[in-house]
């Protein structure tokens, strides 16, 4: 029988001092580790981390901790993760390191009622905790079995006919309406928490250039810019619309020559109409879909973590 794999979802402050270890004494007792690829860093996102880890391994172990939180992941990501657990029969497995309940209830309330085990009663104590609960749900997955022919059919034919549904829509006046609505809503979104960045700040000054129903841009220190705009020029299919975060540094940041300046990061999506006629993100080089508020968030992180990593690096005695 093949090993049980696992994937470790983490934040890479937290790689040296005990997912390492982790990981080798999972190793030990038969283990198929996976988790290089699963860190968590500026700009990632958490369910399409997690998902990509899903689909690749039998189950997700997600060390909790302070590195961790600080990330500023929306707690909808991983809740909307464990909804779908039933569906593909694999279970994510939190750790708590050097956090306590109040902490993960904050960050996810669904997260706080379960525990695959906690730091600090050592390695062996975490190890013990993660075989314990592969067992259980190793042997709920016997004793349930496969869904019904029926059941699966009928799941089948509802989310069919929901696609078909949110294509058409997509593909009307109606669906380039519901696009531009939302992308201007994300970006109005935006001004206040940006507006209170550039007063408050005094050494990371960050002032706003320019703003519209449809854009905005935003200047940083350490010759940092920053701007979302959405676009799209055709009246009858919202699938053409294009919403994209950029991040620069440069003194010329939106000039023809590119030898001028450096994308940082870069983030193209389509908008995707649902078929109740909601509103998704999807990525333009993935599958990965947001809500526009988890675009506004990954958008605010995505400025102050990129003015953490050029301090950083420009603050490194020479």
């Amino acid at each position: 029988m093949a090993a049980t794999k696992l994937f470790i979802s983490h934040a890479w402050e937290d790689k040296a001092d005990f997912v390492e270890p982790l990981v080798v004494a999972l190793k030990e007792v038969g283990f198929d580790v996976w988790y290089d690829m699963f860190e968590m860093n500026i700009g990632d996102s958490l369910r399409q981390k997690i998902d990509q880890g899903l689909k690749e391994c039998d189950f997700g172990v997600v060390v909790l901790s302070k590195h961790f939180f600080s990330k500023k992941w929306p707690q909808a990501e991983l809740d909307g993760l464990l909804a779908l657990e039933e569906a593909n029969r694999k279970m994510i497995l939190p750790i708590w390191k050097d956090v306590g309940e109040k902490e993960v209830k904050e960050f996810s309330p669904t997260l706080s009622g379960r525990l695959g085990g906690t730091a600090t009663g050592g390695i062996q104590t975490v190890v013990d905790g993660i075989r314990r609960a592969v067992e259980v749900a190793q042997r709920e997955a016997v004793l349930k079995g496969p869904r019904s022919h029926l059941d699966r059919l009928a799941a089948l034919e509802t989310n069919a006919l929901d696609e078909k549904k949110a294509q058409a829509l997509t593909s009307s006046v109606e669906g380039v309406r519901i696009a531009h609505t939302g992308a201007e809503e994300l970006i109005a979104s935006l001004l206040p928490p940006l507006k209170a960045l550039a007063e408050q700040r005094e050494l990371f000054k960050i002032s706003l250039e320019g703003s519209s129903g449809s854009s905005i841009s935003l200047k940083g220190p350490y010759r940092l810019h920053a701007g979302i705009n959405y676009r799209n020029d055709c009246v009858n299919s919202a699938e053409l619309g294009l919403l994209n975060l950029v991040a620069t540094q440069s003194s010329d940041p939106w000039g023809s020559d590119p030898s001028k300046y450096r994308i940082l990061y870069r983030l193209e999506l389509r908008p995707k109409v649902t078929a109740d006629g909601g509103l998704l993100w999807k990525g333009v080089s993935s599958d990965c879909e947001y809500s526009s508020d988890q675009i506004a968030e990954l958008f605010m992180d995505t400025i102050v973590g990129q003015i953490e990593a050029l301090h950083l690096k420009y603050s490194k005695p020479k």
